[in-house]
């Protein structure tokens, strides 16, 4: 168990377990939780000797979700960043490149980069 959740990862985020997995492997669980994970939404479910054991998220715990490609950081729920658009040409240019950096800023703050504002 120690070693799936000091990997800091998880195969992918489901609602329900997958049809084909193996010991020592780690998931996020997703809401709707459904069969043996109902009732776990957000937690990490590890399989452990064909059995499914179930570890509650940590504020300030960050994951890698392999299948996502992504990184989600817990607080008060699992959040991720969302790339920013980048600014596109034409006169609002000024306008579009200053919410871009206010969307990367946000972005950054969602994983736990920055502090969020009192």
């Amino acid at each position: 168990m120690l070693d799936a959740l000091l990997s800091a990862s998880v195969v992918d985020s489901l609602p329900a377990p997958p049809a084909a997995a193996a010991d020592g492997e780690t998931f996020r669980v997703t809401a709707p939780a459904t069969g043996e994970w109902e009732g776990h939404e957000d937690q990490i479910a590890v399989l452990t000797a064909g059995s499914w054991q179930f570890v509650g998220p940590q504020e300030g715990m960050s994951i890698f979700d392999r299948q996502a490609a992504t990184l989600v950081h817990y607080s008060s729920g699992w959040e991720s960043a969302v790339e920013p658009s980048a600014p596109t040409s034409g006169t609002s240019v000024d306008a579009e490149a200053r919410q871009m950096l206010n969307d990367l800023v946000e972005a950054l703050r969602v994983t736990g980069i920055f502090a969020r504002p009192a």
